[in-house]
């Protein structure tokens, strides 16, 4: 009986671990925001996120305690224009990384509950589909930063 009973828990403990391990096959780093100036609703973070799984997976979510919403945006050029638009699922390929930045994918901070400032620094937490999250610490940098920088 103890051995059937093995055979149905295990597999089942194996599912129910899985998604856990998801998160733990994606790193972030570089991880910033620009400061904003006294008024400002809203913000963007960056970072490079990389996957060294061996299958993909994707951010489906985002949220931070210094923002109302946060969600995943893309800036393009269409048409010769500069487009934003949300991105409800971002798929991070296995074994590749994706670069979020000013003239990219970003996190789009709205509705900030008070001005982010040069040299603090925020928790965003990143929502994945294999289930589970990932907790960044971004960096506020000065309001004119246009990358990462160690020396902030």
């Amino acid at each position: 009986m103890l051995k059937k009973t093995w055979f149905i828990a295990l597999p089942l403990a194996l599912t129910l671990a899985a998604p856990c391990f998801a998160a733990d096959t994606l790193t972030v780093s570089q991880a910033w925001a620009r400061a904003t100036p006294p008024g400002a609703s809203t913000a963007a973070a960056y970072f490079i996120i990389k996957n060294e799984g061996a299958t993909t997976d994707s951010i489906v979510g985002a949220r931070t305690s210094v923002a109302d919403d946060a969600s995943v945006h893309e800036m393009k050029m269409a048409n010769g224009m500069m487009q934003m638009r949300a991105v409800p699922k971002l798929d991070i390929p296995a074994k590749a990384s994706v670069t979020f930045s000013p003239q990219g994918y970003h996190v789009m901070l709205t509705g900030l509950k008070a001005p982010l400032k040069e040299g603090s620094h925020f928790k965003l937490s990143l929502a994945l589909q294999r289930g589970g999250s990932i907790d960044v610490n971004v960096d506020v940098l000065g309001l004119g930063a246009t990358e990462f920088s160690h020396s902030h």
